[in-house]
């Protein structure tokens, strides 16, 4: 009878730890919503220079500290006098110097932080196609970017390349461009062009027009589409009324009006817009279509001309 009461007792403790027994929660990932939606991408930079920060921190005898390490804020706030988004290649150099009292024991010692970084600032992002992770709530693996996706990234941007060549049309000529992007939204560059049809006197006719220019320009809306300006030398078919005066046979003077034609060369300002594509990687074939506007002074007046132009033959490296 003792034993059945015992046993009795034992299953009516063991029911009752079941009742209240708290349901066991695992904490590494949270319960209302996530923090690991955000697909890590590899971003393409540019160097804006190397930054330097210095701190001292103090330990006396007691183990009170004065002063501080260098901290990530430090780094950070010194970066953004450079325009930065980020810095990398972070190093820290540590001089650590003892004072001593007179019967021989350090009673303060001083740490002097040295940090060097660099700024860069981020201009493009792309993640490797079909590139996966594992998923921390479930472990499952899921695509972080797509192969169409990358390849619309990669048209639309004219990060990476400095040189940028192209050969293409005007009307009915010819035309050669070179640029060197300085920055991602700054270039120098010089181009050449022929074209024997545009803007003349009597309107659009054979001009049979010329010339070469150094150029700049400024890319806009991620590097797409830019606006510019070239200064050089051009030369175009030319007319103008002339007034002579004769005497015929009979004495008389008469006046008449005849025409002159010439090829007159004087200097340009040629105000450009234009947009730039690239065909599938930031190192390759481009295309750029633009249009230009000389403005061209010579010693028979000035000569407004309009230049379109297909660069269908581009190269970026």
């Amino acid at each position: 009878m003792k034993k059945i009461t015992i046993i009795a007792v034992f299953l009516g403790f063991l029911l009752s730890s079941c009742v209240y027994m708290l349901p066991v929660i695992d904490y590494s990932y949270p319960h209302a919503g996530t923090s690991n939606n955000a697909s890590i991408v590899v971003k393409d930079y540019e160097s804006l220079g190397i930054i330097t920060v210095k701190s001292s921190e103090i330990i006396d005898g007691f183990g009170n500290h004065t002063g501080s390490k260098i901290t990530n804020e430090m780094l950070m706030l010194e970066a953004q006098k450079l325009g930065a988004d980020d810095i990398i290649n972070i190093r820290i150099d540590i001089n650590e110097v003892k004072d001593f009292s007179a019967d021989g024991k350090p009673f303060k010692t001083t740490f002097n932080y040295t940090a060097t970084a660099l700024a860069i600032k981020y201009t493009r992002g792309f993640a490797p196609v079909n590139e996966v992770r594992p998923s921390p709530a479930t472990g499952s693996t899921n695509a972080l970017v797509s192969s169409d996706r990358q390849s619309s990234d990669r048209l639309f941007s004219n990060a990476g390349a400095n040189n940028w060549l192209s050969i293409g049309y005007t009307m009915a000529g010819v035309g050669l461009r070179y640029e060197y992007k300085l920055n991602p939204n700054l270039s120098l560059g010089a181009d050449g062009y022929f074209q024997a049809f545009g803007n003349s006197k009597g309107g659009f006719t054979e001009t049979f027009e010329f010339g070469v220019d150094f150029t700049a320009r400024y890319y806009l809306l991620g590097g797409i589409f830019y606006v510019g300006a070239g200064l050089g030398i051009h030369g175009n078919y030319e007319y103008r009324e002339i007034y002579n005066n004769n005497e015929n046979n009979s004495g008389y003077d008469y006046d008449y009006y005849d025409w002159e034609s010439d090829y007159p060369i004087g200097v340009a300002l040629s105000p450009e817009i234009g947009v730039k594509i690239n065909f599938g990687s930031q190192r390759g074939y481009f295309m750029d279509i633009g249009l230009k506007m000389p403005i061209i002074t010579n010693d028979w007046g000035t000569h407004v001309n309009i230049v379109p132009y297909i660069g269908f033959a581009g190269i970026a490296f």
